[in-house]
């Protein structure tokens, strides 16, 4: 499977350009008057507050349970450094045990499958978070509730393990991270990355951007409001993602990653008085789900899509519904793109699958060369029905119209393409109709 740079960066492009601001807003800090410097300490709980309204009113509780543990992490620095345990045993224990469990929890809830908020599984969630919580805690209050000398072994044994050095000093000697910390966010970061590749969604870049934002901030401990900054960086890379993982589920198809009809219908509102738009269908589509199932059907799908993706002349794919598809091509008349459609059409007509048969071997029978019987074509398509594979071709028929006079409506010209559409499959398929 190939994935486009493209696709894999463009989540993460918002999160980059959210920590390059935080670190503009930080060298200009002491410029700005006293009142913003003051009201600076209320911007991540305000930020959650809007990221926690977003995140429930798309159903992201993947959404709601980071947000609340970025949220965890600034409170606690700002009793850190604002409350009663500055420095000491308790401090590291609760500072180095968020550090620890915060790229955890990340990369758990992102391999987790999303089950909602108030439901059963979304309360687990809630519980696991309440259960780490108590945990840390309960070992950082452990003089309340044992003997001085146990609760100093306890705690000394906790910080030992949290703080516990499995690389020489040099890993870490630039960071307050502890090593086990630094391991927990490169892992992380690591398996984040990797699910970007693979979903290109903005839920996994907006993670990878909070996780990378919260790691600034906890490494900035102790320097001035630099762990707020990020944290609120953190929070508001989180908000947005959700934001355009609810626009990319609204606008775009799940299946093929094409914009789909909605798409269609807003961008038909900004054309103007020239344009064209072509409409496309796959050609025997339901023959191929009857004859070889919906999951080679997807594929099919997917593969005219792909071609959809590369087709010049400035063209704008969508998916319109089921095996049809659109193309406008905007400030372009009809004879303008039949160039750039014929294009589109050869490079489907030249593409093949390859399936794989239920009878199919493993692995390659063994035998020797290949017999040759002067037909290498025939030889070749005999030795794979005895693999158990078989190539089917893919063709699709096109139809194309443009705006012709002040009364066309992009509805109209749509229609008009449709209609030259049919044209096309009565004629034989595999064409272009005008």
């Amino acid at each position: 499977m190939v994935f486009g740079l493209r696709d894999t960066t463009l989540p993460l492009l918002a999160p980059g350009i959210l920590l390059l601001m935080g670190y503009a807003l930080l060298s200009g800090i002491g410029s700005l008057p006293w009142s913003w410097r003051g009201g600076l300490a209320f911007a991540p709980y305000a930020v959650l507050a809007g990221g926690l309204v977003v995140s429930c009113i798309f159903h992201c509780g993947r959404a709601v349970y980071s947000l609340l543990l970025v949220a965890i992490g600034h409170w606690l620095l700002v009793q850190y450094f604002a409350g009663g345990w500055r420095g000491g045993v308790v401090a590291d224990i609760v500072y180095a045990a968020y550090c620890d469990l915060l790229p955890l929890n990340l990369i758990l809830f992102a391999f987790l499958k999303e089950r909602g908020i108030l439901t059963p599984l979304g309360f687990n969630r809630f519980a696991l978070i309440a259960l780490q919580v108590a945990t840390v805690a309960l070992i950082a209050g452990a003089g309340t509730w044992l003997q001085a000398s146990a609760a100093e072994t306890l705690r000394e044994a906790a910080s030992g393990m949290l703080h516990a050095r499995l690389l020489p000093p040099s890993f870490d000697f630039w960071t307050h991270l502890p090593q086990p910390a630094i391991l927990a966010f490169a892992f992380a970061l690591i398996g984040l990355l990797a699910r970007l590749v693979i979903t290109q969604a903005p839920l996994e870049g907006g993670s990878l951007g909070a996780l990378a934002a919260a790691a600034v901030a906890l490494h900035m401990v102790g320097q001035g409001p630099a762990p707020t900054v990020f944290f609120t960086i953190a929070l508001l890379i989180l908000s947005l993602a959700v934001i355009q993982d609810a626009y990319r589920m609204a606008f775009l198809d799940d299946l093929t990653g094409l914009p789909g009809r909605r798409a269609l219908n807003r961008q038909k509102k900004n054309l103007r008085d020239h344009y064209a738009i072509a409409m496309l269908d796959i050609d025997h589509f339901k023959r191929f789900n009857d004859t070889h199932g919906h999951d080679v059907g997807d594929q099919v799908l997917k593969m005219v899509a792909s071609r959809l993706k590369k087709v010049t002349g400035g063209g704008k794919p969508f998916r319109y519904g089921g095996e049809e598809f659109a193309i406008l091509f905007a400030g372009k008349g009809k004879e303008e793109t039949l160039s750039h459609l014929e294009d589109l059409r050869v490079s489907v007509a030249t593409s093949t699958f390859r399936l794989r048969g239920k009878n199919r071997p493993e692995t390659k029978p063994s035998g020797g060369e290949a017999p040759r019987d002067g037909g290498g074509g025939k030889s070749r398509h005999r030795q794979e029905a005895l693999a158990g594979t078989a190539r089917i071709g893919v063709t699709i028929s096109l139809g194309v119209a443009e705006r012709n006079g002040r009364d066309d409506t992009p509805d109209g010209v749509l229609k008009a393409a449709d209609q030259a559409l049919y044209r096309a499959k009565n004629a034989g398929r595999n064409r272009i109709g005008k």
